[in-house]
């Protein structure tokens, strides 16, 4: 298992946090213009789950891994987006030790550019080293989620988007590290 320690690296560009109702901004369009998936996806009608996750190889990044998996596989009208950072050659392998992303679409964001456009900056140590997460961790150890491969930084913030219609229509920040929950099917109705 490779090793982050508590290194904190520096604060990306952060722009204001969307709230529900917001338009995407300009930012979030150049972020992702070379990448033409995501760009039709986010450009698109069909409505799209961002989800930005912890650092490659954190439990509750595993954790919302697999979730995602099986929420694209459970709504189909929706399409759903990972958004890893750190090194790219170390998240694809972590990505393989835990299943692949399957029918998810992956956006790698090296320099977390898309998550300080979509305003995810850094937590504060009580988030990831609070009670309330280190209990999370041993609560996914039955399930085999564990620390594996890491890269990227304990300190960037996770959190999920949904956006139809290039308008924002759902979120959650993670207020800790092990919340980081995936909207039920009906935010894609109310968003319609």
């Amino acid at each position: 298992m490779t090793r982050i320690f508590l290194r904190k690296p520096p604060q990306q560009h952060l722009q204001r946090q969307l709230n529900p109702g917001d338009a995407l901004s300009e930012s979030i369009h150049s972020v992702v213009a070379n990448d033409p998936p995501l760009h039709h996806v986010l450009s698109g009608e069909q409505p799209l789950v961002l989800i930005f996750v912890r650092h490659s190889g954190c439990p509750f990044a595993e954790r919302d891994v697999k979730a995602a998996r099986r929420a694209q596989a459970e709504y189909p009208q929706a399409r759903y987006c990972l958004v890893t950072h750190g090194d790219q050659a170390l998240t694809e392998r972590w990505l393989q030790q835990i299943g692949g992303v399957g029918e998810v679409l992956w956006y790698h964001d090296a320099e977390r550019r898309l998550h300080g456009a979509f305003g995810l900056g850094y937590s504060s140590a009580w988030h990831f080293m609070g009670w309330r997460s280190l209990l999370g961790v041993i609560r996914l150890w039955p399930q085999g989620i564990r620390n594996r491969i890491a890269t990227g930084t304990r300190w960037q913030k996770s959190g999920v988007f949904v956006v139809t219609h290039q308008r924002l229509i759902w979120c959650r920040i993670a207020s800790s590290a092990e919340q980081n929950l995936l909207p039920d099917g009906s935010v894609f109705k109310e968003g319609a």
